[in-house]
C-alpha cells in the first residue's frame, strides 16, 4: 500500500499567500469563507484523502470497476461504496448547497460548471445515438451562425 500525506502547506501557501482567496471570497458574497474556515476545510479534506482514498488506490488499480454488458450496470472495487457514503456523512458534498439546505454555500459557480458538463455528455450521447448525415449539416449550419453573429456558443 501507498502512502499518501496531502500537500497541506503547499495548498495553503497557494489559496492565502499566492492568490489571496479570502478578500476573494468576500467580494464574491462568500463571507462565511474565512482564513480560518478555509483551514478547516482543507485539514479535513486532506485527512479524508489520506485515511479513506489512499488506501483505495491500490485495490482499484487491482480489481477496477467492472461493467455488466448485459446489465449495463457497473461494480466498483471493494470499499468504493463505503468511502462514498463516507464522503457523502462528512457533508462534503453539501459545501456548494445553500445554508438553508445544510450546505455552506462555496462557489456555486461549481454547480453551474457540473450542470454545463452533465448537458454537454447528455448532448454527446444523444449525437452517438442518433448520428446521421442531415444531423451534421443542421450542426454545422447552427456553426456558422454562431460564428457569424459571434453569440450562441455558449
Amino acid at each position: 500500500m501507498s502512502s499518501y500525506t496531502a500537500p497541506l502547506s503547499d495548498i495553503r501557501f497557494a489559496l492565502h499567500d499566492v492568490l489571496k482567496v479570502e478578500p476573494l471570497f468576500a467580494r464574491l458574497g462568500f463571507a462565511d469563507a474565512t482564513a480560518d474556515v478555509v483551514d478547516a476545510v482543507l485539514d479535513e479534506a486532506g485527512r479524508f484523502s489520506t485515511t479513506v482514498l489512499a488506501p483505495l488506490n491500490s485495490v482499484g488499480d487491482e480489481i477496477g470497476c467492472v461493467l455488466d454488458q448485459a446489465s449495463g450496470e457497473v461494480t466498483t472495487p471493494p470499499g468504493f461504496k463505503q468511502a462514498y457514503a463516507q464522503f457523502v456523512d462528512g457533508g462534503w458534498t453539501g459545501l456548494t448547497a445553500a445554508p438553508e439546505l445544510g450546505g455552506r454555500y462555496f462557489y456555486d459557480e461549481t454547480v453551474t460548471q457540473l450542470n454545463f458538463a452533465r448537458e454537454r455528455v447528455r448532448l454527446d450521447e444523444y449525437y452517438v445515438r442518433n448520428w446521421s448525415v442531415w444531423m451534421d449539416l443542421w450542426i454545422l449550419g447552427r456553426t456558422l451562425r454562431c460564428v457569424i453573429t459571434r453569440r450562441g456558443a455558449y
